[in-house]
């Protein structure tokens, strides 16, 4: 199974853009971290990374009805994820505490792919 953090690492260092690739970066190690080698939760969603500096980069994950966001912007206080199928919904902002809007993140997840 494919590392979801590799393939964010992969752009986040391509993006020319210091401030967004950092926190982008910073979001990507606590996911890495979090994640510890299971990669499960990512299994079967196809990856699509939508630049669009220097104000903002976009991560997502998508499967049937399932959409996961993760988007970056100039104002770090805009940056946010959200989770969603069908018609539920849930977002975060990935900051200021980024390992906590990391947890948020993943147990959004977790709670749509059961």
């Amino acid at each position: 199974m494919e590392d979801p953090t590799e393939r964010m690492r992969y752009h986040i260092l391509k993006t020319r853009n210091y401030p967004l690739a950092e926190q982008a970066g910073m979001f990507c190690d606590a996911l890495n971290e979090r994640l510890d080698g299971d990669f499960s939760l990512f299994d079967g969603l196809e990856f699509r990374f939508e630049p669009d500096e220097p104000y903002e980069i976009h991560f997502g994950w998508y499967s049937d009805g399932l959409d996961v966001q993760l988007g970056f912007f100039a104002d770090p206080d805009d940056s946010n994820w959200s989770v969603s199928k069908d018609r539920k919904r849930m977002k975060g902002r990935t900051r200021p505490d980024t390992e906590a809007a990391c947890d948020g993140f993943l147990e959004a997840l977790r709670s749509m792919r059961s």
